[in-house]
């Protein structure tokens, strides 16, 4: 996965893609990418902004009215015919806008990692029958899954981690194929999950992943 981290990150967008985009009274996107979208916005990627902003009057050079148009937590510098967009401050904020997005969070006040991903999701709790958490699975999906990893990570008070994912079809392949056989690995070498010891929740899991006995 590719990883930005927006505590550093600066986007840098098109000025008057950015001026028609504020200016023309509907809600917009801004991705991480440095792409404005309009509705309907697509799905598993990683936005910065999403909203109606504050439309922008002339002149349009003025620094102050650029900032302004998305929010004082949205810090804007004008670079030729760029805008430099910088978020660190807007880190909740952009956490929102993506909470339907992304793949998985990772939200450190909250505590455990959450999959939005439902077939994901379903996988992580079977998988928990054998001690295979959510986390160790998320690091599976950021080593080897297309994407993008976006963090929130510095000397501020709310962190975060959101994944976005390219290609779900092979994402779930590939974490199927490592819990399998990280399963059968158990089985195979940890008395406490051989076959007389497994329960009535270990079997479901192992039909779950067409694991026999």
């Amino acid at each position: 996965m590719k990883k930005i981290n927006l505590i550093n990150e600066i986007i840098k967008v098109s000025q008057v893609d950015f001026i028609a985009a504020v200016n023309c009274n509907t809600e917009f996107g801004i991705t991480t990418d440095a792409k404005i979208i309009y509705p309907p916005f697509i799905k598993n990627k990683a936005y910065i902004f999403i909203g109606q902003a504050t439309r922008i009057s002339p002149p349009s050079d003025n620094p102050e009215a650029f900032t302004h148009a998305l929010g004082k937590d949205f810090k804007i510098t004008s670079q030729g015919a760029y805008l430099q967009i910088q978020c660190s401050k807007a880190s909740q904020k952009t956490i929102s806008f993506n909470l339907d997005n992304a793949c998985y969070e990772n939200i450190s006040t909250e505590g455990m990692p959450h999959f939005i991903d439902e077939k994901l999701a379903t996988m992580s709790w079977h998988a928990t029958e054998f001690d295979i958490g959510c986390r160790e699975i998320i690091k599976v999906i950021e080593s080897k899954v297309d994407g993008v990893l976006l963090q929130f990570q510095g000397n501020v008070p709310f962190q975060s981690s959101m994944g976005f994912i390219k290609d779900h079809e092979k994402a779930h392949k590939i974490v199927a194929d490592y819990i399998v056989k990280n399963i059968k690995n158990k089985m195979k070498n940890n008395p406490e999950y051989c076959d007389s010891m497994i329960d009535e929740d270990q079997e479901e899991a192992l039909k779950f992943f067409g694991i026999t006995v």
